[in-house]
């Protein structure tokens, strides 16, 4: 019985000493948990620190280098305005305090920037390199602010025999190839309205028959996000308001206009006027200009044929039978205003023909303004490739080779980022 008594007790004690080494590893594994969670919290916030530093001194990082291009974009339209091209390499430096700077080259072999900007963070550094295509040579062939056959900055109405075809056409209104949309408007307007004796066509498809018996394809109407090119008959070609000036007149043209005409109402109120844009042997050519800013509820009759752009700004716009623009029509009203384009009346005998503006790239681009103005050569951004490299062991491993073939010409090019 003793020795029943005293394994009893030994068991129990054997329990207690089980139970007891299990609630110390209770409380050393919520120590544990405890630093670690701890730990991850405090590495956490650190962490959000850091980013917020490093993004904040990369972003000065990238905008150092688009000043190192913007000075040698400026160095070399200096040389241009001079009269002169560049043929010897540049090279710009620049310092902004702060452990903020930036360096550039230009190599006039392959038009190429090479543009370092490098800003402090920590005990390092971020570094943004940008690679930049600069091209020489015209602004433009087809000025930025023709973008259909009719461009709208504000809500036209479209009325009668009225024919507006995006197709390209030749000068004689034939039909060469496809185009871009037949009207393109300002989104932050009202969008065209039109009747059913009105043709529209684009960038593929012909004009639907008038009448209504077949609708208007929407894929010919474009919405257009931005009007910075429609704000005056200047922005149209990227120019600035008043490069005009020169080229104004309170009268319609006498005879047919070959180059720029700027007919600019005069302060009143109704009434209306005519123009006669040339005849079918002879057209009419270049750029004309009718602005209705003094007067716009005046009415202006327009006629005959032209092969170039017609700018119209404000009023009431009537195109008799037969009147055929080839190139583009541009609306550069303001988009709180309704412009009114119409056509001929309909004739039930057939009688009437249509007026016609027909998209033509031949005519757009022969529409070219005199020296100084759209024809001057200036150097402008073809693409750029974007790289981002740090010596900051905090952030990323350096990066710093650009892939072959990096730059090219044309268009802007999209970014490549490297993370």
């Amino acid at each position: 019985m003793v020795n029943d008594m005293k394994n009893k007790i030994m068991g129990k004690r054997e329990r207690l000493n089980q139970r007891g080494i299990a609630l110390i590893w209770v409380y050393l594994l919520s120590a544990f948990l405890t630093t670690m969670i701890y730990s991850f919290y405090s590495l956490s916030i650190w962490q959000v620190k850091t980013d917020v530093v490093d993004s904040s001194a990369e972003i000065q990082a990238f905008y150092l280098a688009e000043s190192a291009v913007d000075d040698i974009y400026k160095d070399i339209n200096d040389l241009i305005a001079a009269g002169s091209e560049p043929e010897d390499p540049i090279n710009i430096s620049g310092d902004f305090g702060a452990d903020k700077t930036y360096t550039a080259s230009y190599d006039p072999e392959t038009g190429i920037v090479n543009a370092i900007g490098t800003a402090s963070v920590g005990n390092g550094s971020i570094i943004k390199k940008l690679f930049t295509k600069i091209i020489i040579g015209t602004p433009y062939d087809i000025p930025p602010g023709v973008q259909a056959g009719v461009t709208a900055a504000s809500a036209v109405e479209l009325t009668g025999l009225l024919v507006i075809d995006g197709r390209n056409h030749s000068p004689d209104g034939e039909v060469i190839e496809d185009g871009i949309s037949g009207i393109a408007y300002y989104q932050d307007a009202a969008e065209p309205i039109y009747d059913d004796y009105v043709s529209i066509g684009g960038p593929s498809n012909s004009p639907n028959e008038p009448g209504g018996e077949e609708p208007v394809d929407p894929t010919s109407i474009l919405a257009i996000n931005s009007n910075g090119y429609l704000l005056s008959p200047e922005a149209v070609f990227g120019l600035t308001e008043g490069d005009f000036n020169t080229y104004k007149n309170s009268m319609p043209p006498s005879s047919t206009v070959n180059g720029i005409y700027y007919y600019e109402a005069p302060q009143g109120s109704g009434g209306s006027v005519s123009f006669s844009l040339g005849d079918t042997e002879n057209p009419g050519s270049g750029v004309i200009v009718i602005d209705n800013v003094n007067n716009p509820s005046m009415s202006v009759g327009i006629s005959g044929s032209f092969n170039g752009i017609l700018i119209v700004r404000n009023g009431n716009f009537n195109l008799e039978a037969g009147t055929v623009v080839a190139g583009a029509l541009v609306n550069v009203s303001a988009s709180n205003s309704t412009v009114s384009i119409s056509g001929p009346a309909f004739d039930p005998d057939g009688k009437n023909d249509s007026a016609k503006i027909l998209y033509c790239v031949q005519c757009v681009e022969g529409s070219s303004l005199p020296e100084g103005l759209n024809n001057s050569t200036v150097a402008g951004v073809g693409s750029w490739v974007n790289f981002r490299s740090t010596s900051n062991p905090l952030v990323s491993p350096p990066i710093i080779a650009p892939p072959a073939g990096n730059g090219g010409g044309g268009g802007k090019a999209t970014p490549v980022q490297v993370p």
